[in-house]
């Protein structure tokens, strides 16, 4: 169980520390400090013109409780004398009686109050005990998520698929090297090897051995993620083993999977080989062997900055409850950081790629012992696989990849991403004109602009933190339509071009500053919707209170009503009610805070999927790229916008739903 700074019988000592809460003369400082500005002598602090007109007030229902009160032993004695019964049959009951002693108890005013009664003193004492006790959940909670003992959203480890299709491509470099290996006679063979890398990570590197001066890295390398810094020597060292354990495992299956693809390509008898069972076993079982990383999340608060905010959090004399909305972007950086542990993605060192010219020149030397470079006659051509049919069968490889892929889109591959796909290749411009070479020019940058805008909403950083990666993008949107901007003023100053290219500006300069005001709305105004709405929030409660310690006295004054049974009349009800309402508000509001906060997370991720299989569809006229980037960054503020507002609104809605379910008045019928 995380330790939440309690004791060790944690659930004793959370019931003894709320029961102090309510004892406390003083309360949580911040929201006493509030409430003594609105209501003075009830909570400590001089007289406000609201303690004066209250306390008005309270001489008017005291003085019309008297007169009820005689008028009530009045009428009951007349009816004691009329029917014999005392108080007469109507107001024949044990609470009669009851009822106007307790009235005139809550009418009675407190010495020292500054002229506030006694049910408006037992007001500030729920105000100051429930506000105490959220302070308590709140300072109990938030620093465990500091230190990483609780998640707001339950995450494990994974592979990213990425790195699972850029192992599979050098799994089928290596099956295709090998086999050209093999039919040149040679007993060589590409293998993948353990090597040191910068910072203490670990790689995964093909060559041959003993032909490592020309081999390695000739089908791609890979290392493991650098361990977080705040980690120990064996916690690195734990980090590293299971990255490295659950790559070699997924490249062990992706090597046999490759073997039997390229089999199936070179006798071409249509057999189609099947992947998707084979590599959904195979990251089920790596990450299986993350899991132990998770234990890692828990070191992730060790800091000296982040002991300093866990302290300031845990004091609940401080700002307390009140300082959940102040802290949101505070406890998503840091909660961002903490789940870096298990985002941590492993790095492509050297791409894998079988290059006819150069990887089969480097193989033929292997076989033959032929010699490399100009005067050199080792070539890719000696080898069995010509140029026409090593396309085709490594065309076969990778479409029965994606084949798997795509039937593997729960994992998180990406499907079919014509948008993405384009953006890797060269720019296909036609002509000589200038206009062409612009064309080519926007066409190149919108491709690859929204190439990098699809990657912050790919399914595999679904668990980084949305509102970092949203203040990130942001920042990216407006450094980079900054950056075009600049470069088109100045070609704008040179003088053959300079009439083209202040012609495309014309045309693209309403849509880059669409991008720049995106961006700062992604940067600045998403992340203050939680703070924005946890203050009306607060706002609402103590409007509440504002009602409670107003209506109190008419409240009073309602249970000198003597008939009915039971110590309150149905009138004063709804009173009992309110009462109530305000005691579990607090609590109900930093639950309903952590609640939003991990709906937003589960929900963006389904979000940000959305927006990056929309963007990935994306084809068109080069003009279009840029439009449709504009276009979408609006698009993605406001659908973040509508997240975050019906997430944090549970902020409120959480207590009226309570309050619903038990018949008390929600904050839009007070």
């Amino acid at each position: 169980m995380p330790d939440f700074g309690l004791d060790t019988d944690p659930t004793s000592d959370l019931q003894s520390s709320v029961i102090e809460a309510f004892q406390a003369s003083d309360g949580e400082s911040l929201s006493t400090q509030m409430a003594a500005q609105i209501f003075g002598p009830l909570f400590g602090a001089g007289p406000t013109l609201l303690s004066m007109c209250v306390g008005y007030l309270n001489v008017a229902m005291l003085a019309l409780g008297g007169m009820l009160f005689f008028y009530n032993v009045a009428v009951g004695v007349l009816q004691t004398s009329h029917e014999g019964v005392v108080l007469g049959r109507r107001w024949s009951s044990l609470w009669a009686p009851l009822r106007l002693i307790f009235a005139i108890g809550l009418l009675v005013p407190m010495p020292n109050a500054g002229g506030y009664n006694s049910v408006q003193a037992g007001i500030a004492w729920l105000v100051r005990g429930s506000t105490s006790a959220a302070s308590l959940i709140w300072s109990s909670a938030v620093p465990a998520l500091i230190a990483g003992d609780v998640q707001v959203v339950a995450t494990k480890p994974a592979v990213p698929t990425t790195a699972v299709a850029d192992i599979w491509k050098m799994s089928a470099c290596k099956a295709l090297a090998n086999f050209q290996l093999d039919a040149a006679g040679s007993d060589a063979r590409i293998s993948f090897v353990r090597a040191g890398h910068q910072n203490g990570a670990i790689a995964l590197v093909s060559r041959i051995a003993g032909r490592e001066d020309i081999t390695t890295g000739i089908c791609g390398s890979i290392a493991t993620p650098l361990a977080p810094s705040h980690l120990s020597a064996p916690e690195a060292s734990l980090f590293m083993t299971a990255h490295l354990n659950a790559l070699a495992s997924i490249l062990a299956v992706t090597d046999e999977l490759a073997a039997r693809a390229l089999a199936a390509s070179i006798a071409h008898d249509g057999t189609a080989v099947e992947m998707a069972a084979p590599l959904r076993a195979a990251i089920i079982r790596a990450n299986n062997l993350l899991l132990p990383i998770a234990e890692l999340v828990k070191s992730s608060g060790g800091d000296e900055g982040q002991q300093r905010l866990r302290a300031y959090l845990e004091n609940r004399d401080g700002q307390g409850w009140l300082a959940a909305g102040s802290f949101y972007l505070v406890l998503a950086n840091l909660n961002h950081q903490a789940s870096s542990v298990l985002s941590a993605r492993p790095t492509i060192l050297t791409p894998a790629r079988y290059a006819f010219e150069s990887t089969g020149a480097t193989l033929d030397s292997v076989a033959t012992g032929r010699s490399i470079g100009w005067f050199g006659s080792a070539n890719g051509n000696n080898l069995r696989l010509d140029q026409e049919e090593l396309l085709r069968v490594g065309g076969d490889m990778d479409r029965a990849f994606s084949r798997a892929s795509a039937a593997l889109a729960s994992f998180g591959f990406a499907l079919p991403d014509p948008a993405l796909a384009a953006a890797l290749s060269p720019a296909q411009g036609e002509g000589g004109s200038i206009w062409d070479v612009l064309g080519s020019a926007v066409n190149e940058v919108g491709q690859k602009l929204a190439q990098q805008v699809a990657l912050y909403f790919a399914p595999e950083n679904t668990g980084a933190d949305p509102v970092v990666g949203l203040i990130e993008l942001g920042q990216f949107l407006i450094a980079t339509a900054s950056s075009i901007l600049s470069a088109l003023a100045m070609g704008s100053a040179v003088p053959v071009v300079g009439g083209a290219v202040g012609a495309v500006m014309a045309v693209v300069g309403p849509l880059l500053l669409t991008m720049t005001v995106a961006g700062g709305a992604m940067s600045v105004l998403l992340p203050t919707v939680p703070f924005i709405l946890w203050i009306l929030a607060v706002f609402g409660y103590f409007m509440a209170v504002v009602v409670a310690v107003v209506a109190a006295p008419l409240w009073a004054v309602a249970h000198m009503r003597l008939d009915g049974e039971g110590l309150a009349p149905e009138a004063a009800h709804q009173g009992f009610l309110l009462l109530l309402r305000l005691l579990l508000t607090p609590t109900l509001m930093i639950l309903g805070f952590f609640a939003a906060m991990a709906i937003f997370r589960a929900v963006s991720g389904m979000v940000g999927a959305g927006i990056y299989y929309l963007i990935s569809s994306f084809s068109g006229h080069p003009m279009f790229w840029l439009a449709a980037i504009a276009v979408m960054a609006v698009l993605t503020v406001s659908a973040f916008l509508l997240v975050l507002e019906r997430s944090f609104s549970l902020v409120t809605k959480l207590p009226d739903a309570v309050c619903r379910w038990i018949g008390a008045p929600s904050s839009t019928e007070d």
